[in-house]
Parts: C-alpha cells; structure tokens; sequence
C-alpha cells in the first residue's frame, strides 16, 4: 500500500465503514485529484526586491577590516574625557548653559532650606 490508500484506509476506518469497493473508489477519485494538480503548471510571482539591494547583493564581498571601518575605538571612558578636554579649553554654550542650571539648582536648595529653617524657627 502506498500513502494514498493509507490515507484513505483511515479515512475509511474513522467512518466506521470498511467496504472495499468504497475504499477503492475514494481511493481512485484521490488518484484523479492528484493527477489534475501535477498536470497544472504553478506561477511562483517572482520576489519583489528593491534595486539597491541587488545592487549590494551583486557587489563583490569586503575584505576591509573593522579597525578601517571604524578607525581606532577609545580605550577607556577615562581616556575620552582626557581627550575631549585636552581639544578646547574654551567653555562651549552647552556647557555654559548646564553650569547655569546648576546654579540656578544650588540656588533653588538653598532658598528652600532656608525656608524650611525659617519655618522650624517659627
């Protein structure tokens, strides 16, 4: 038996029927079922894919090194620092503004501390 008449034999015996020339006549439509869907030619659509991915996709492959890439990485978060002081000794207006934030903060705590004392004195 091969897998069709398997397939139909189960079939047959979750019915609860077993009648052969039954089995023989489902097993024989299965067999025309699948004899017309091999006759039909199947269209695959061909996949869509945007022209600068196959242009990426035919170039040949890099042999380039990360450290070309991406130059030499800092070694450390401390060494960075170094390196960005070390460029300009000047304040930029990023800086000045955050300085003035904290002022302006240390500014705000005390006003409310010494309220908070003036209040613990009354």
């Amino acid at each position: 038996m091969d897998g069709l008449e398997n397939l139909v034999q189960d079939r047959c015996q979750v019915d609860g029927s077993i009648d052969t020339e039954e089995f023989k006549s489902q097993l024989a439509e299965m067999r025309t079922q699948v004899a017309k869907l091999v006759e039909k030619s199947v269209q695959v659509p061909t996949p869509i894919m945007p022209d600068s991915l196959m242009q990426m996709l035919n170039q040949e492959p890099s042999t380039q090194s990360i450290d070309d890439l991406w130059g030499e990485l800092p070694k450390s978060k401390s060494d960075k620092r170094k390196h960005i002081t070390e460029e300009s000794d000047e304040k930029i207006p990023a800086d000045l503004s955050r300085e003035q934030r904290r002022q302006e903060k240390k500014a705000r705590k005390a006003s409310r501390k010494a309220a908070r004392e003036k209040e613990a004195i009354e």
